[in-house]
């Protein structure tokens, strides 16, 4: 189960605060899309998931696990919310000296200790699934952008995470790339994976949202179902939509 919590999130970099008193929710199998203009906060709301950014107030519960960020947290919790927190970056980083297969299988056979043959089975159906039939022994800079996203996709999944986190996932694809992408993203949600994902492009956000997030200037502006892009209730996120 990924039901999700965050309760007066603050950021910080450096001396600059990044969140303001971040407050949000979402339950097992949600897609969230955080959308916004550049600088919103986006992407360091979606840092706060895997820990890969620590707030210095406020807590967070996902799953099992539980933090108040008024002290350190411990660091076997860091690495084991890391286990169910799988991660697409925006420019995929496919290890170039390994080919499909070798990706997919590196970190299940080093992080989880999975035997090399169960990895292969596993990776093989996921490369069946998100359709990158008869590449797996290619490298990455034999691929597409779209082919290369769905090995990051593939390689994210190995992990059997909970949570799936994309950040501007779609922003370097063409329209019919990005279709192929919505449509990994229901399966996803199907199979009860939530997702989070970072974008500015209203339309991917209409296709796949089951909740979204608006925000500006390191605060959520306004948040609900996708129903909000139609009918919004804040001058902010009117004027997003026009623009």
């Amino acid at each position: 189960m990924a039901d999700i919590q965050l309760n007066s999130i603050n950021c910080f970099y450096g001396a600059s605060q990044s969140l303001f008193d971040i407050n949000f929710s979402t339950t097992t199998g949600d897609t969230v899309v955080l959308l916004g203009p550049s600088g919103a906060g986006k992407s360091s709301l979606m840092r706060v998931f895997n820990l890969m950014q620590t707030p210095v107030s406020g807590d967070l519960s996902m799953g099992q696990y539980y933090f108040d960020f008024t002290k350190p947290p411990k660091s076997d919790d860091v690495r084991g919310l890391r286990t169910e927190v799988g991660m697409v970056f925006q420019q995929y980083h496919l290890w170039p000296h390994f080919t499909v297969l070798e990706n997919l299988i590196e970190a299940p056979c080093k992080v989880l200790k999975m035997a090399k043959e169960q990895a292969i089975e596993k990776a093989m159906g996921l490369i069946a699934r998100l359709r990158l039939h008869d590449l797996e022994h290619r490298y990455p800079a034999q691929l597409s952008g779209g082919q290369q996203q769905r090995v990051a996709i593939a390689r994210a999944l190995m992990m059997s995470p909970k949570v799936m986190l994309y950040d501007e996932p779609t922003a370097a694809l063409d329209p019919q790339i990005t279709a192929q992408f919505s449509e990994i993203i229901a399966e996803l949600s199907e199979l009860g994976i939530t997702q989070i994902i970072v974008t500015h492009e209203i339309a991917l956000a209409e296709k796949v949202a089951s909740k979204v997030v608006y925000m500006e200037g390191g605060r959520i502006i306004e948040q609900g179902d996708k129903s909000i892009l139609e009918h919004p209730a804040t001058n902010e996120l009117k004027h997003f939509l026009l623009h």
